[in-house]
């Protein structure tokens, strides 16, 4: 009798999953290291024409959308011109913190309540997402119904393990209603803004 080899379905699943910790470890590594390196960046070239780009779809009444919940802020500068232009930032969200008033998490996994954001900004983040549809998903789980959503990235560049996808046109993203996308170069570097509701 021919002797065969016995497969384990459960060692292959556990070496799977050693796999994707590993993954998932370098590409936190690599996200890190690169916010670290841009952690004085001040971002105020792009934001303050952002805040202008979507004022006139979001302010009614003189208000914005609240609560506003930033993701990928990094050093803090961010959160202050937003709040300057009269937005609510009650949190913000980034692997790295070089400021008190930035939670320390993950995008994947928002440690927030569902519907507990009018509007979320993303200016710069997306294109670092592991996995982009569970950040999507999370966007939308964390906004309130007709929540907004500002959404700005670079595009036309070589993906590499910090800037992980050049998303195009931002038609393709998930969300429900499409308010403007406006595509710009700035400093040589083509990127998409666009505005959309949930």
């Amino acid at each position: 009798m021919e002797a065969h080899a016995h497969s384990d379905p459960e060692a292959g699943a556990r070496g799977a999953g050693m796999i994707d910790r590993l993954y998932h470890r370098f590409y936190l590594w690599a996200q890190k290291r690169q916010s670290w390196a841009k952690r004085g960046k001040d971002p105020a070239f792009r934001t303050s024409r952002h805040i202008e780009m979507v004022r006139p779809y979001l302010v009614h009444g003189g208000r914005w959308p609240e609560p506003v919940l930033v993701l990928g802020p990094r050093n803090g500068l961010e959160l202050d011109y937003l709040n300057q232009a009269g937005m609510k930032v009650t949190d913000a969200l980034d692997l790295f913190s070089a400021d008190p008033r930035i939670r320390v998490g993950d995008m994947h996994a928002m440690p927030y309540r569902d519907s507990a954001f009018g509007m979320v900004w993303a200016s710069h983040v997306l294109e670092h997402a592991r996995e982009p549809e569970v950040v999507f998903g999370e966007i939308v789980r964390v906004l309130k119904p007709g929540g907004y959503v500002f959404v700005a990235y670079p595009t036309d560049f070589k993906v590499n393990w910090h800037d992980r996808h050049d998303y195009g046109a931002p038609i393709l993203l998930p969300f429900r209603r499409w308010i403007f996308a406006e595509k710009t170069e700035n400093l040589g570097t083509a990127e998409w803004a666009a505005l959309f509701q949930v």
